[in-house]
């Protein structure tokens, strides 16, 4: 896995996203693109059942016409180590994009780069309908582009 992305889902009315929320998902999308460039080809998208976060993934699936996502129950509240056991099993792709809420999207990727890196790093929070995405190390934020760290 080159890349990696941890998005939360877009803006919503409490169960299905808005018309702000699927603005947020589309401007993602556009970054992601730019961001990941042919990439996004081989990448998987892994998501939260929950209407909300379903409704993104498939947005940017769609959009970048990766293959439909797949769904973890996990993915909405779970502990950071059995969401990273998850993650593992897809290394294979070339990159993976995990939608899901709030409590995982600002808490698991900086234990992802403890356990990728053996580093501690602090990262920012993760908006509805924005990422943190990470490529050899590098965290960066989308859509807005803002280098976090370099790791090496």
């Amino acid at each position: 896995m080159d890349y990696f992305i941890m998005a939360r889902h877009g803006h919503d009315d409490g169960v299905n996203l808005d018309y702000d929320g699927i603005c947020q998902i589309d401007q993602l999308v556009a970054a992601i693109r730019t961001y990941a460039g042919e990439a996004v080809e081989d990448f998987r998208i892994l998501t939260s059942p929950k209407v909300r976060a379903k409704q993104s993934a498939e947005r940017i699936a769609k959009a970048l016409n990766i293959d439909t996502p797949q769904e973890y129950e996990e993915l909405f509240t779970d502990t950071d180590g059995k969401v990273y056991e998850i993650v593992g099993k897809h290394r294979e792709a070339g990159g993976l994009i995990v939608v899901t809420h709030k409590e995982v999207a600002n808490s698991f990727p900086s234990f992802f780069h403890l356990q990728e890196y053996t580093t501690r790093l602090e990262l920012p929070i993760v908006y509805q309908g924005e990422a943190l995405a990470c490529h050899q190390g590098q965290w960066t934020q989308l859509p807005s582009g803002k280098v976090i760290s370099e790791t090496g």
